[in-house]
């Protein structure tokens, strides 16, 4: 999957400031047409990978400067129209939204939700798990049309 050394997946933001990794495969993988996913991935369906946090880490910048001034780690927590709290994660020079997680305990336990567009390496949608479900698809935009073959959710699945 993607840039893979050993079962490695690594990305970043486009000026490549912020650089994550994570190992082995995503517990999902979703087209997201929630209105959260519209706003912070600027388009109508944002293609994710739903990673268990134990294996996923920032590489650059240390996460410890995430909301330090000056970093290119930068966090910001919406609430989603769930009432769940995202803390999403993007650089502070380039603006590129990298991942996001739960805020509190109970909001997607365990998961970081990575934007699948930072992953990096040329093909990388071949080489990537294809989407497996569309969330949201209440907001689902006429034009769009269901993906057949996909578990279509009104929200998001249960264990999520």
């Amino acid at each position: 999957m993607g840039s893979t050394a050993d079962n490695v997946t690594k990305g970043s933001c486009i000026c490549g400031a912020l650089r994550y990794e994570y190992t082995g495969d995503p517990a999902m993988t979703a087209l997201c047409h929630c209105l959260s996913c519209r706003k912070i991935g600027a388009g109508s369906t944002t293609f994710t990978l739903a990673i268990p946090s134990p294996n996923f880490h920032f590489t650059s910048p240390s996460s410890s400067s995430s909301s330090s001034p000056g970093s290119t780690h930068k966090n910001f927590t919406v609430t989603h129209e769930s009432g769940i709290r995202l803390k999403t994660h993007f650089c502070g020079e380039c603006g590129t939204f990298v991942a996001k997680e739960g805020a509190g305990e109970n909001e997607f336990p365990g998961l970081m939700i990575v934007n699948a567009g930072t992953v990096d390496g040329e093909g990388v949608f071949e080489k990537l798990a294809p989407p497996q479900a569309e969330l949201w698809v209440k907001h689902r935009v006429g034009w769009e049309g269901e993906r057949h073959g996909l578990m279509q959710c009104a929200g998001f699945p249960d264990g999520l």
